[in-house]
Formats: structure tokens, C-alpha cells, sequence
């Protein structure tokens, strides 16, 4: 008897990049740059008040900030709410490993002010929630990418390997002989898609 394939959506085989950064308080001249952001301080500024500003922001937006000239725009990367003086910053290319949040060391002058520091969540590695991942990969054509391209080196950290992927809406079927679906991946067939099921569809033998 052969056993049934088992498979897990490319979703949720790799994490999202994302950073928890804590802002620092400023004094006028202290000066440093974030995600496309460069903030001088023209006076005291709170690092509260400097999270503030930063939080919920989308990709592209600008920050205002009170005793501050602000330039920039927020680039590739989404805020969330501010707690106390931190943010969480998380990319905006989902389960993709990027260049990670790099903040510049704040310019000290006069009084002393405490230095951006962030905790950064490494995107594009691939999870094994529930133990292991599964022999094969199913998920829609968008989110496997082209040959199964958006999923990744999954070889180095799985009890199977996997070497197929299917996908769900054109019922392509990939195959990669390595498990590592950035390159070398080839469409082996296609299966029939089907698109609802009735009661006359099933019968018992």
C-alpha cells in the first residue's frame, strides 16, 4: 500500500524578516539613519517620541518628528505600534531573506544618548514547525513561483526532503532533485485540476 503524500503550504516554510528596534532619546546634533529614514535632532527629543514617530507606518511613508529635520521615506519595511521607545519593523518581501535592518550608531555631541539597537528576525530560513517538513509542497502557482522558485533551499534542516511541489490551481507538478527549489527545478507534468465535487463523484466499493 502506498502511503499518501503529505504536504505543507510554501507559506509557511519560510519566516518574514522583521527587526524589534529600540529608538534612542536624542539631543540636538545626535543624528542617525533607519530604513531610508535619517533623523538630526535640532533640540531633546524622547526616544518614546522617537518611536512614536516611527510606528505605524507603511512602506514609503514619511516620518515627522518634533525638534527633528526628518528625510526620507520608509523603505522596504512596515511598522508596527510603539511600545515605550520600540518599534517592530517587518520586511516587505514575505518569506524572503533581505539585507538585514541596519541602523547607523547615533553621533553623540554634548550629552550623552543611547545608541539604536535592534533584534533582527532572519527571513527566507526555512521552519520545521510540527517536527519536520513533508515529502511534497502544495500550494497556488502565485506562491510557488515560477518551477517552484519561492521555495527555497528546504534540504538542510528536513527529515524528507521536498522534492515535489504541486500546484493547487494549474495542477503543475515540479520536481527539484536536490530540494533546493532556487535553482534546477523542472515541470515533470500536470494533473487535472478539480474544481468542486459532488456526491455523485464519490462511490464505495
Amino acid at each position: 500500500m502506498v502511503a499518501a503524500a503529505q504536504g505543507r503550504t510554501v507559506a509557511s516554510l519560510h519566516s518574514t524578516e522583521s527587526a524589534s528596534v529600540v529608538l534612542p532619546d536624542l539631543v540636538s546634533g545626535n543624528t542617525f539613519t533607519l530604513a531610508g529614514i535619517t533623523v538630526t535632532a535640532t533640540g531633546t527629543v524622547t526616544a518614546a517620541d522617537v518611536a512614536t514617530a516611527f510606528a505605524s507606518k507603511a512602506a514609503g511613508a514619511s516620518v515627522t518628528l518634533t525638534n527633528a529635520t526628518v528625510t526620507g521615506t520608509l523603505t522596504g519595511y512596515t511598522t508596527g505600534t510603539a511600545s515605550t521607545a520600540t518599534v517592530v519593523f517587518t520586511s516587505t518581501t514575505a518569506g524572503t531573506n533581505v539585507t538585514d535592518l541596519a541602523a547607523t550608531a547615533v553621533t553623540l555631541t554634548g550629552a550623552t544618548a543611547t545608541s539604536v539597537a535592534s533584534t533582527v528576525t532572519q527571513g527566507g530560513t526555512a521552519l520545521t514547525t510540527g517536527g519536520v517538513l513533508k515529502d511534497i509542497v502544495f500550494d497556488t502557482s502565485a506562491n510557488l513561483g515560477t518551477l517552484g522558485v519561492n521555495i527555497g533551499n528546504i534540504s538542510t534542516d528536513a527529515t524528507h526532503v521536498a522534492k515535489y511541489a504541486v500546484a493547487s490551481d494549474t495542477g503543475a507538478i515540479y520536481y527539484d532533485a536536490d530540494g533546493n527549489w532556487t535553482t534546477g527545478s523542472v515541470q515533470i507534468g500536470t494533473v487535472g485540476v478539480v474544481t468542486s465535487l459532488a456526491a455523485t463523484d464519490f462511490y464505495a466499493a
